[in-house]
């Protein structure tokens, strides 16, 4: 995996409608049509497009950060940032077999770490609001062999690690870490976002040791 610090925006459009009502005959009155307009609150719309664009095509906001797919492993995602002017790809190609996450949380042995398997590398499953990503670092702490690095969520946070630019239904400003410091020293494979304008974006604010 590339390296990937995360960060993505949301948008869209409203649909007014409309209702016809007819009012009551009265007095020998002929019953008149009242149209009534319902009030609809615009959609935010996502400025990450609906597919994945191809790397090197056009894109103007140098801040815009965008996934796609849903493979447990982030970082296996279709990832692009927009540099000002292009689209890059900061994902990576990964193995088509998609690892399944264990049916309960990882339970370390006596020695205190947990280890996890080559083909489960950035796998990341969530039990009772505790993320588990399978990395062997975690910041500048790393090991020979690949181990269950572990961070809680805050109530809200969904299950799968959501797209950048995917709706958000969590308060404004809710912040889910999915271990963004799991990494080898070159590849990240967890994500921090946060729910912003009713979209999840890149946490940036992350301080990995």
């Amino acid at each position: 995996m590339k390296n990937s610090r995360l960060t993505a925006m949301v948008v869209a459009g409203a649909l007014p409608l409309f209702a016809c009502s007819a009012a009551p005959e009265s007095f020998g009155d002929q019953p008149a049509d009242t149209e009534v307009a319902a009030t609809v609150t615009p959609a935010a719309k996502s400025p990450c497009p609906t597919k994945a664009p191809r790397a090197g095509s056009a894109c103007s906001d140098a801040s815009l950060l965008c996934s796609w797919g849903s493979d447990p492993r982030f970082g296996c995602r279709t990832i692009e940032s927009c540099d000002g002017s292009t689209w890059q790809s900061v994902g990576d190609s990964c193995s088509s077999r998609e690892p399944s996450c264990p049916r309960s949380a990882p339970t370390p042995p006596d020695s205190g770490l947990d280890t996890c398997t080559a083909a489960d590398l950035g796998l990341t499953c969530v039990y009772a609001h505790e993320a588990y990503t399978c990395a062997p670092c975690q910041g500048t702490l790393c090991r020979n062999e690949n181990y269950w690095q572990t961070d809680s969520l805050p109530t809200g946070c969904p299950a799968a690690e959501p797209n950048f630019g995917a709706s958000c239904i969590v308060p404004s400003g809710t912040r889910c870490n999915y271990n963004a410091c799991a990494s080898d020293g070159a590849d990240d494979y967890g994500a921090s976002m946060t729910c912003t304008g009713g979209f999840w974006t890149a946490y940036k604010g992350t301080i990995c040791l």
